[in-house]
């Protein structure tokens, strides 16, 4: 290094002369770190080095670094051999390394002294921290008029509360975060002041465990969106993988009620998870599998029975395998899974008739499933006119069985067989997305159930296109042009169904065809922009089970800031539906609708705002009862009374009003409008420490 800073502080301080006539030697010399006895260093605490006396051509060639990084310029002396270095900013909770070389003058880096800056909160732990993010809100009503019966509680209120902390020590690591909701109203039978979610981690060397709310191990055919209340843990190494073990509750929990919901066996899931990474590149390939067992309410249902929300006793065990590999620099990945499962839809069966015994007792049914995905990317690094190019190829197999049912996969849709081809391209401002696929029920061939074959095709673009853009007289202001920054977008997507094997009261043939067509451009300014859409959608249904359809949306918006202080924010949207197929002419079937507003806020001051909105809705057609009129109006002022910090909680007062008028072709309510107003205030607080 060349850093010359500690001489030049020795200089200004009228130090030279000290150096020089020095009378220690220039070599075998070494430095001493100066540590206060029982001390424990702090984030912004100074450090202190002791030097031997030196001449100035050994002070001059001398640098300090710290984690590997010259802070030669940040150290100060006063008597020539304290050398003082002050951070310029807290260090960071942990260890640091320090160094101290000299150049010498045959080229040679010469280590003179190395330690290691352990910077703790005490001699218990190396770092603790805790933080809070609540809010209350209360409000009461002070005027009303014709509101709906029953009426709400005159008082309110309401909050949440987010917690979080955690303790480090050298060797171990626990955090915990938990949330509270609150509400002066009892809502569906909770508390007034009830749990949501929590969850506490502990970790030492390769060890973890977590008790609460957690997502386990990766999604898989057999486990996904399960985020439930439970017990894990397991064990994982430097390079990734791991196994953990885990009991969880089958069905979703809130609240204090329950604990750890790990209680009930008969609501349970309890499993384990692997997950390997084999290559000495972790990314390049990704093992894992995953057994479950798991008893519970059944929220889907069972296909056989086809009733919708059964909540009978439902039991079953799943296996999956998967892995996840990329290949050739990154340009090819490859992703497979093959999972099986055994669920018994009923349990010990249930009393269909409701006379208090068990009737019907459904078998335990097998189901199998299997995903593939390929993925190429011919470049990382292409550049076309200076621009990057970026370009995916892809292609994707998912079949599923007609019995496959995972007791911690909820949203799992059984019964699909799919393929796919997809590809991305990116480049200079435009994306286009172009994907075909087909899709077949009754995997199983199921000989009572029809199976109908799907058949979607995609395509969607966005353009965004880059301006060369020069700066206003302020230097600051960029000069766009009469069009503004421009951004374009558009998609279509046809669908069409067909039945290929008839059952029941299916015929062979097509089922039903649709197609939705989507149009968009929106235009930004300085201190405003406007914006286009347009969706256009077609179904015809080939079997008369429900009328052919044309809808069309157009949606206007825009937002303009007038000055520092006003904005204003206009919308316009127009939807027509028709009923095509067949006519009915005693009844107006076509619904047009007509929706027009605007909301304006105005800053009165640093700590005052206040706004207004007003909302026009129109709908005729369809009914006399869906023919309506309605006119909504609000207003609000608030006031910032006391700003929160992190020793404050902050307190914003406010007068909030509204109006509603409404007149159908029924009913008229014109004459007696409903409006309320609420005194309200927030308090908010988010403390750090």
């Amino acid at each position: 290094m060349k850093n010359k800073a500690i001489a030049c502080a020795l200089s200004c301080a009228g130090l030279l002369g000290l150096g020089a006539t020095a009378s220690a030697q220039s070599t075998g010399w070494q430095p001493t770190l100066v540590v206060a006895e029982g001390k424990i260093r702090s984030p912004s605490d100074p450090v202190h080095l002791l030097l031997p006396p030196l001449p100035v051509t050994v002070l001059q060639n001398i640098a300090l670094e710290l984690d590997n990084v010259d802070v030669t310029g940040l150290v100060s002396t006063t008597d020539g051999r304290d050398a003082v270095f002050m951070p310029p900013q807290p260090l960071a909770y942990g260890e640091h390394s320090l160094r101290l070389v000299e150049h010498a003058a045959d080229g040679r880096i010469i280590e003179r002294g190395t330690w290691t800056l352990d910077v703790r909160k005490s001699a218990l732990f190396r770092d603790a921290s805790a933080q809070a993010d609540i809010t209350l809100n209360g409000s009461t009503r002070i005027a009303d008029e014709n509101l709906p019966k029953p009426m709400p509680s005159r008082n309110q209120a309401n909050g949440a509360a987010q917690f979080k902390g955690a303790l480090v020590s050298d060797r171990w690591r626990t955090e915990a975060r938990m949330d509270l909701v609150g509400n002066s109203q009892r809502v569906q039978q909770a508390d007034k002041l009830d749990l949501g979610q929590f969850l506490l981690t502990a970790e030492t060397g390769p060890l973890v465990a977590q008790a609460g709310d957690q997502v386990v191990g990766p999604e898989s055919l057999v486990m996904q969106n399960f985020n439930r209340r439970g017990v894990s843990a397991g064990v994982r190494s430097q390079g990734g993988s791991s196994v953990t073990a885990f009991a969880m509750r089958t069905s979703g929990l809130t609240g204090f009620n329950q604990g750890l919901g790990v209680g009930d066996e008969e609501n349970r899931t309890e499993g384990v998870i692997a997950t390997a990474r084999p290559l000495a590149d972790p990314e390049a390939l990704v093992l894992w599998a995953t057994y479950l067992t798991a008893e519970g309410p059944d929220q889907a249902g069972s296909p056989d029975s086809g009733i919708a929300g059964d909540t009978s006793a439902t039991n079953g065990n799943a296996w999956s395998v998967a892995g996840d590999s990329q290949w050739f620099e990154r340009r090819l990945r490859v992703r497979g899974e093959i999972a099986q499962t055994h669920f018994d839809f009923d349990g010990d069966g249930r009393d269909t008739d409701l006379d208090g015994v068990i009737d019907s007792n459904l078998p335990e049914e097998s189901g199998r499933a299997h995903a593939a995905l390929v993925v190429y990317t011919p470049w990382h690094d292409k550049q076309v006119g200076g621009k990057p190019l970026a370009l995916n190829l892809g292609m994707e197999n998912r079949q599923i069985g007609t019995y496959f049912r995972s007791p911690a996969n909820p949203v799992g849709v059984a019964d699909r067989d799919l393929w796919r081809a997809f590809t991305n391209l990116n480049w200079s401002g435009l994306d286009l997305q172009l994907s075909s696929a087909r899709e077949t029920d009754n995997v199983d061939d199921v000989p009572l159930l029809p199976q109908t074959e799907t058949r979607q095709h995609y395509i969607a673009a966005s353009y965004t296109p880059t301006l060369e853009l020069k700066l206003a007289a302020d230097g600051q202001t960029p000069l766009l042009p009469w069009f503004g920054q421009p951004s374009f977008s558009a998609s279509r997507l046809n669908m069409q169904q067909d039945v290929t094997k008839p059952a029941s009261v299916l015929a062979e043939g097509t089922l039903r065809e649709a197609s939705t067509t989507t149009l968009g451009a929106s235009f930004m300014y300085t201190s405003w922009y406007w914006a286009v859409n347009q969706s256009i959608s077609d179904t015809e249904e080939r079997a008369a089970f429900a009328p052919d359809t044309h809808a069309y949306v157009t949606q206007l918006s825009a937002s303009f800031r007038i000055g520092s202080k006003l904005t204003l924010t206009p919308t316009l949207q127009r939807s027509d539906v028709e009923e095509r197929d067949p006519p009915v002419e005693s009844t107006d079937r076509d619904v047009r609708t007509t929706t027009a507003g605007a909301a304006v806020d105005y800053l009165l001051s640093e700590t005052v705002t206040t706004g207004a909105s007003y909302m026009y809705n129109r709908q005729h057609g369809g009914s006399e009862s869906a023919d309506a009129t309605t006119n909504d109006v609000s207003a609000r002022i608030s006031w910032a009374a006391f700003p929160p910090s992190e020793t404050r909680p902050g307190i914003t007062l406010s007068l909030e009003g509204s109006y509603h008028e409404q007149t159908d072709g029924l009913t008229t309510f014109g004459d007696d409008p409903a409006y309320q107003v609420f005194m309200k205030a927030a308090i908010g607080w988010s403390p750090r420490f």
